[in-house]
C-alpha cells in the first residue's frame, strides 16, 4: 500500500473495533496469478453436466 494510507487505515479499523484476522487474506496455494487458470477451467466446463454416483 501507499506508505500515507497504511496508517490512517489502521486507525480507522482500530476506533471501529472491527476484528482483524492475522492470516493472509487468501491461501497461499491459491494465489490471485493462478486466477487465469480458473477463467479458461470455467470456460471449457462451462456447460458439462457431472454425475453424481
Amino acid at each position: 500500500t501507499r506508505p500515507y494510507v497504511a496508517p490512517r487505515t489502521k486507525s480507522l479499523l482500530h476506533h471501529s473495533k472491527w476484528e482483524v484476522p492475522d492470516h493472509p487474506v487468501y491461501s497461499l496455494d491459491l494465489v490471485p496469478s493462478d486466477y487465469h487458470l480458473f477463467v479458461k477451467l470455467k470456460g471449457f466446463f462451462g456447460r458439462t453436466m457431472f454425475r453424481r454416483k
